[in-house]
């Protein structure tokens, strides 16, 4: 029987209180791990996109074999649904302060990787017929140099004096969260429905 979303919501509520770091303290100050604000779980999430990322490379490169990648894949595609979950339980979390913007690394790379995803989603609607070449350009342009602007900003943030404090608590926890299950349902049958699919979840 496969996973369902409620299974993996629930195994994360209890094992996040026990998570401990590789030095055998606790992780998190608060169990329902809302001491990292949604930022950070964001910054969690694109790590493990990376790793897969890079365990793609060195399959395509030819540097691991096809029975290494699907080994390889197959875990941080699970690290990647994890903390995606993580990431959907934290993300109603209530702002309770204005935040300086760019005033951490993790508010950065949602910068940074804002601007990589409006480039990705241009060139996904290129691909599949939606824009023009001359669109996606005209699109690509802003997008790039937005990249190139978060990146350096980043990198600028990481060299300071005074390092970014990633892990100030701005917000108030929201006890429910997104429900992935419900999220990905109504989200999949809007689609189906704009693009006119008679598939529906």
């Amino acid at each position: 029987m496969s996973l369902t979303f409620d299974a993996l919501r629930a195994a994360n509520i209890e094992r996040l209180p026990l998570f401990k770091n590789r030095h055998g303290g606790l992780a998190h100050s608060e169990p329902d791990g809302s001491d990292w604000p949604p930022a950070m779980w964001f910054l969690a999430l694109v790590g493990e996109i990376g790793e897969w990322a890079e365990v793609r490379m060195q399959y395509e490169a030819g540097v691991i074999s096809a029975e290494e990648y699907h080994a390889k894949s197959e875990k941080e595609l699970a690290d990647i649904a994890t903390y995606l979950d993580i990431l959907a339980r934290r993300s109603k979390d209530v702002a309770t302060e204005p935040s300086v913007i760019n005033a951490s690394a993790a508010q950065r790379l949602l910068h940074l990787v804002s601007a990589l995803g409006h480039y990705a989603n241009g060139r996904k609607k290129l691909v599949r017929g939606d824009y023009t070449r001359e669109e996606f350009l005209e699109l690509a342009e802003g997008g790039m140099s937005m990249v190139i602007n978060s990146a350096k900003m980043l990198h600028d943030l990481e060299h300071s004096s005074t390092p970014p404090k990633d892990f100030a608590p701005v917000t108030r926890a929201d006890p429910t969260g997104v429900n992935l299950g419900e999220a990905i349902r109504a989200k999949f049958n809007e689609v189906s429905q704009r693009v006119g699919a008679d598939v529906w979840l």
